[in-house]
């Protein structure tokens, strides 16, 4: 009787030290993360490409292992195209922010500069912010044993302005406006809504397509600047020019109800530039104020111009 308790009493403590290390398996579980880069086009017809150096990318303020310093051409990574920063392993957790570290003096080469808008003619101005670390408070989960792959959104319409005194210097907005002009999605969790604006009168030469969370679009705000900027549809997710066929494609939208604005353009003769003029009055089957995205899924909208909402 003796010998079974004792019998009993060790397959107890085998039983507790193996949970134990089970347990401490399951803490030690690593997951691997891949960072992709995109961008939505900036509302400027003399900007020909932006070149922006990440130096280094932080989760939770600790540096990723592998990353290398990398300076990309974000105007060339539009239309749902992705250029591919890093790929490495985690800890199995839920983590709160992604911080990226600019430079604005050097790129990979170690040449000057890092960071620079290059006009049409050729012309280069450098980029600078209040901050070159640049902290996206958007959460993400890694799980252990699979793979997650993030999206960085690096709208360029938010992030670049013109300097103001009539020069047509470019340069960053404010560290603050930076932050939340960056967005970061679980690639596997977002949807695309994509379709085609046929506008045969109006006249615009430039439709531009906004995508709002529902209920997030104000009109008469977002079509007059935001308060520290002249920046207009300010709280849109994202955006996509309208092409020369017609069409349209809205990348890495997370799921949810959106909200779609068709904006229309005139070209400034003496400047060139784009001027907003109002927003499309568009016939089409689908309710405008709540189309829904999905993961994985693709939605058509599909909308013919009957008239223009002048400003």
């Amino acid at each position: 009787m003796k010998f079974r308790n004792l019998l009993l009493y060790f397959m107890a403590l085998s039983l507790v030290a193996f949970t134990a290390c089970d347990d401490d398996d399951d803490d030690d579980e690593t997951g691997s993360v891949r960072v992709e880069i995109t961008d939505a086009p900036v509302d400027d017809t003399e900007v020909e490409s932006v070149f922006v150096t990440i130096a280094d990318i932080r989760v939770d303020g600790e540096s990723l292992d592998g990353y290398d310093k990398t300076t990309i051409n974000l105007m060339a990574y539009q239309q749902g195209n992705t250029k591919l920063l890093t790929t490495s392993d985690l800890e199995a957790d839920t983590y709160g922010s992604m911080t990226l570290i600019l430079d604005f003096d050097e790129n990979d080469n170690g040449t000057s500069p890092g960071c620079y808008v290059e006009e049409t003619d050729g012309t280069q101005h450098k980029l600078t912010s209040t901050s070159s670390d640049i902290d996206v408070l958007d959460g993400f989960t890694i799980s252990g044993n699979t793979q997650t792959d993030l999206v960085i959104d690096f709208d360029l319409r938010k992030t670049i302005k013109r300097e103001s005194g009539g020069n047509d210097d470019y340069d960053f907005v404010a560290e603050s406006n930076m932050s939340t002009a960056i967005r970061i999605a679980d690639k596997n969790q977002t949807g695309v809504i994509s379709g085609s604006c046929n506008d045969a009168v109006t006249g615009s030469d430039q439709v531009i397509v906004y995508a709002y969370h529902k209920g997030y679009y104000d009109r008469a705000v977002e079509t007059t600047g935001s308060a520290d900027s002249d920046l207009k549809f300010h709280n849109a997710v994202s955006s996509a020019e309208v092409d020369s066929n017609n069409d349209y494609e809205l990348h890495f939208l997370t799921q949810g109800e959106y909200e779609l604005v068709f904006a229309t353009y005139q070209r400034d003769p003496s400047t060139g530039q784009l001027e907003l003029t109002g927003t499309l009055l568009v016939d089409t089957s689908v309710n405008l104020e709540s189309v829904m995205v999905d993961a994985t899924v693709t939605t058509t909208v599909n909308v013919d111009a009957t008239g223009i909402l002048p400003l």
